[in-house]
C-alpha cells in the first residue's frame, strides 16, 4: 500500500466533502495511530489491560454492536483470558491480516486458520470469524458451547465462544472435515453454486466465493421468498456478476449490469458465458450523479473498490473510469418499461447515484434491494428517508454504518 495514501485520502475528502469531513477524518487518523502506539508501548512493558475507550476507537470500523464491544473488552481484560493460549480462528486468507492486528494490540492471541482446529482444545478457541453464510460446520461447535455471542452483525462476524463446563468436550474431528472442504473451495477458480446450479469463475484466496453466497442469501433469496418473477432488472455494482447470473438463470430476467473494475468485469463476462446466458448486458462503467470520467480507488479486497474516495480496506491503485447516471442506465430499456428490480451495492456511491433521481425511481422502479454504507455523502438512514419520501415502502436491517435495504413501490401496479 502506498505511503502517500493518507494524504491522497485527505485531499479527496477536502475536495468532495468540504472542511468538516476533512478535519474530522484528520483528527480520527492521528488519534487512532497515537492510541495504537500507546497500546503497543504498554504491551511492550507487559501491561495488557485494555479499556473500552481504546478498543472502541481502534476497532470501531469492524465492531459495530455496542453490547458486543463491552463484552469483547471485558473478555480481553480478565486474568483468566491471559492464562494459557487462546486462538482466533479465521479463514486461511485472513490469517496474515489478523496476525498483524493481534500482535499489535492483543499479543496473547494466537491466530489460526480453520484447518488448525484439530490441533487444540475447544476451551482454547476464543473467537471464530465467519464470513458469508456457508459455514454450517459451526453448528457442531454450538452443541457444546454455552454462549455464542455475535460481536459484529454485518458481513464477516466475530463470534465469542465460552465453553460450558457441564457439556461434553467437542470432538474437533467432527468439525475438521467440513472446514477443510470450505478451505479447499478457497483454492479453486471454479465455484459450483449448489443452491442454484450456477457456475462462477472466481479468484482463489479472495472473498469471491463468500460474496456469491452473500448475494444469493441477501438479495436473491428475498425475491424467491416473495415468489417474484422479475422480467427486468438493473445490477449496479456487479462484482463478478453473481446477482445478474442468478436472476437470468432462475427467472429468465433481462438484466443490465454495471461494474467499473476491469478484473471484476472480465469475470462477469466469463460467468455470463459459463452459464450460457443471453439476457444480461454488462457495461464496464461506474454510476454517479454526473456522466463523464471519475477516479476509482481499487481495494485489496475484490469487493471494496470505491469511486472518488480511497478505500478503508487498503488501496492498491487508482485509475480513471467512465461514469454513467441512473438516467443513462434506464436508457437501455424502452421509455415506458418498468424495472422490476434495482440492485445497488456500490460502496458509498449510492447517494450520488440515486439522490438526484427520486422522481425517476418512483416512476420506473418497482423494487429496490441494496446495501447502504455510511460515507461523507450520507448515511443508511438518509437512504431510508429518501426512499420513503419518494413513495417506497422500506424494510431495513443492520447498523448505523451499513444497512441492507428492501424497498417496494406501491405506485406501480402489477406483481413483481
Amino acid at each position: 500500500m502506498s505511503t502517500s495514501r493518507p494524504y491522497q485520502q485527505a485531499i479527496t475528502i477536502l475536495r468532495q466533502g468540504g472542511l468538516i469531513p476533512f478535519f474530522a477524518k484528520g483528527f480520527s487518523f492521528v488519534f487512532e495511530r497515537l492510541l495504537l502506539l500507546a497500546t503497543q508501548w504498554l504491551n511492550s512493558l507487559g501491561i495488557s489491560t485494555l479499556n473500552s475507550y481504546a478498543v472502541d476507537n481502534i476497532f470501531k470500523k469492524h465492531i459495530n454492536n455496542p453490547d458486543g464491544i463491552k463484552y469483547f473488552v471485558k473478555l480481553f481484560s480478565t486474568k483468566e483470558f491471559f492464562a494459557g493460549k487462546k486462538y482466533l480462528v479465521v479463514p486461511g486468507y485472513l490469517v496474515a491480516l489478523n496476525t498483524r492486528v493481534a500482535s499489535a494490540v492483543f499479543p496473547a492471541i494466537q491466530v489460526a486458520s480453520y484447518l488448525g482446529l484439530d490441533r487444540f482444545q475447544p476451551s482454547e478457541v476464543l473467537l471464530v470469524y465467519e464470513h458469508g453464510n456457508q459455514f454450517v460446520a459451526f453448528e457442531y461447535l454450538k452443541k457444546a458451547i454455552s454462549e455464542w455471542r455475535c460481536i459484529d452483525k454485518i458481513g464477516g462476524r466475530y463470534f465469542s465462544l465460552v465453553q460450558d463446563k457441564g457439556a461434553p468436550a467437542i470432538d474437533m474431528s467432527e468439525v475438521v472435515d467440513d472446514l477443510k472442504r470450505i478451505e479447499a473451495q478457497k483454492q479453486n477458480s471454479i465455484l459450483n453454486h449448489s443452491a442454484t446450479g450456477c457456475i462462477f469463475h472466481i479468484r482463489p484466496l479472495t472473498v469471491d466465493a463468500e460474496t456469491v453466497d452473500e448475494v444469493y442469501y441477501s438479495y436473491v433469496a428475498y425475491l424467491q421468498e416473495k415468489r417474484a418473477t422479475p422480467k427486468t432488472a438493473v445490477d449496479l455494482g456487479g462484482h463478478i456478476g453473481s446477482f445478474s447470473v442468478f436472476l437470468a438463470k432462475l427467472f429468465g430476467t433481462k438484466v443490465v449490469c454495471y461494474e467499473p473494475n476491469p478484473q471484476n468485469f472480465e469475470l462477469i463476462e466469463k460467468n455470463i458465458t459459463a452459464n450460457n446466458i443471453k439476457s444480461v448486458i454488462a457495461f464496464e462503467r461506474a454510476i454517479s450523479d454526473k456522466p463523464g470520467i471519475a477516479t476509482l480507488f481499487e481495494s485489496e479486497s475484490t469487493v471494496s473498490h470505491r469511486l472518488h474516495l480511497p478505500t478503508s480496506s487498503g488501496e492498491l491503485r487508482k485509475f480513471d473510469v467512465k461514469v454513467d447516471t441512473l438516467n443513462d442506465v434506464l436508457g437501455n430499456f424502452a421509455p415506458d418499461e418498468v424495472i422490476d428490480v434495482l440492485k445497488v451495492d456500490i460502496e458509498g456511491s449510492e447517494y450520488a447515484a440515486l439522490f438526484p433521481f427520486g422522481k425517476l425511481l418512483s416512476e420506473r422502479v418497482r423494487c429496490i434491494v441494496m446495501e447502504a454504507e455510511k460515507s461523507f455523502s450520507g448515511s443508511p438512514l438518509d437512504m431510508v428517508a429518501f426512499l420513503s419520501k419518494h413513495g417506497f415502502k422500506v424494510v431495513h436491517s443492520g447498523t448505523e454504518r451499513v444497512r441492507i435495504i428492501f424497498a417496494e413501490n406501491p405506485a406501480i401496479s402489477g406483481c413483481l
